[in-house]
């Protein structure tokens, strides 16, 4: 079984990486209505709402929204780049044979 992300950990972290660079962040709203769209287009991948993670007590998972068979990768290399933009902090969003760098830029400049 593949790894899966949901909207939420996905903002999160686009969010910090923005805050980083300084870069605005776009509102959560809009980035839940505008990343569905960038995932089906670089993936071909849709919205499930079945993604499992532990509920705010711990005691139960609860089904979220997000993807399944995507996930973060790191830099493989990232211990020698702290300062640059692929240190060790930058993530890209990947499947088996692909990466979807355009969450590295504030979503309000990729989307007419």
């Amino acid at each position: 079984m593949g790894s899966s992300l949901t909207i939420e950990e996905v903002y999160d972290d686009y969010a910090d990486f923005c805050k980083s660079y300084g870069s605005p962040v776009c509102p959560k709203c809009c980035f839940r209505q505008v990343l569905p769209i960038l995932v089906r287009r670089q993936f071909g991948l849709t919205k499930s709402h079945d993604i499992k993670r532990p509920s705010k007590d711990q005691k139960r998972d609860t089904a979220r929204n997000g993807f399944n068979n995507l996930g973060f990768k790191h830099s493989p290399d990232a211990a020698d780049k702290k300062d640059e933009p692929d240190g060790p902090d930058s993530k890209s969003l990947k499947t088996e044979n692909s990466r979807l760098d355009v969450i590295n830029e504030p979503i309000s400049k990729q989307v007419p």
